[in-house]
């Protein structure tokens, strides 16, 4: 009986050992797929970067800048706008995907000239929707309407992407108090791609062409004014969803002042 017991015992501690090694193999593979994963979506954004001449670390313009720090409209533009011309890879969260051509929205008057929708609408469309905001240029003659309507989207709106179909919107984290608005021009195809597409964040290839200034955003869990967003314009060139694990961009806010390497 007491040899019975013995065996016994033996047997639960070599089941708990095999148990244990099971579990450990399991989580070893398991962490290895996720590795694996995580390697295959860096090579496909490196691949699409190269695909476009994109730079990658874009925030490299603003190593002089800290995580939490205020970063401003004349710092994040050059940046952004760069004089060689070369497009910007962004880790971001999609937004929003609209049509230039149906249901344009009625904003402020004072913000019509930078809205996306508005500058891509025909001529015709865009006198339309100025009449219907303002009684007094309803009722100019057609060639002062035109004048004053060429004048105001030559001085006011960004050097947006015109002729396209959609407007898809990204959100884009540049640190702690500052993030970017993206308001790209963008085909059929890739707004189609990313309305069926499961949730995830992007890597977007974007030439962005303007800045505007700083709006603030109201955060709920303090009151300060630190929270803002810059509205950026240009033209989606190519988007990869990612999943939604994707965070290699949010560990970067942290490495601030981002150490220079080959862009």
């Amino acid at each position: 009986m007491k040899q019975s017991g013995i065996t016994l015992i033996l047997c639960l501690a070599v089941i708990s050992v095999v148990g244990c090694d099971n579990r450990q193999a399991e989580e070893s593979r398991k962490r290895q797929n996720v590795e694996a994963e995580h390697e295959r979506t860096k090579q496909a954004i490196d691949e699409l970067a190269k695909a476009h001449n994109a730079v990658l670390n874009w925030r490299q313009g603003l190593a002089a800048k800290e995580p939490v720090g205020r970063i401003y409209s004349v710092e994040l533009a050059p940046v952004l706008i760069r004089s060689d011309g070369r497009p910007l890879l962004f880790i971001a969260d999609a937004l929003d995907v609209s049509s230039t051509t149906e249901n344009l929205r009625m904003p402020r008057p004072s913000d019509i000239f930078s809205d996306p929708q508005f500058i891509n609408l025909p001529t015709d469309r865009q006198v339309s929707v100025l009449s219907r905001i303002d009684k007094n240029y309803a009722a100019l003659p057609r060639d002062q309407q035109l004048s004053i309507l060429n004048s105001k989207l030559s001085r006011g709106s960004p050097a947006y992407a015109a002729g396209k179909d959609y407007v898809c919107s990204f959100q884009v984290t540049v640190n702690a108090s500052r993030s970017i608005r993206l308001i790209l021009g963008c085909t059929p195809e890739q707004a189609t791609q990313i309305i069926h597409d499961a949730e995830g964040r992007y890597a977007v290839v974007a030439r962005v062409t303007s800045l505007g200034s700083a709006v603030p955003r109201p955060d709920e869990d303090d009151n300060e004014k630190e929270h803002a967003w810059f509205p950026a314009y240009g033209e989606c060139l190519g988007e990869l969803n990612l999943g939604k694990d994707y965070l290699d961009d949010l560990f970067e806010l942290w490495s601030f002042p981002v150490k220079k390497t080959d862009q």
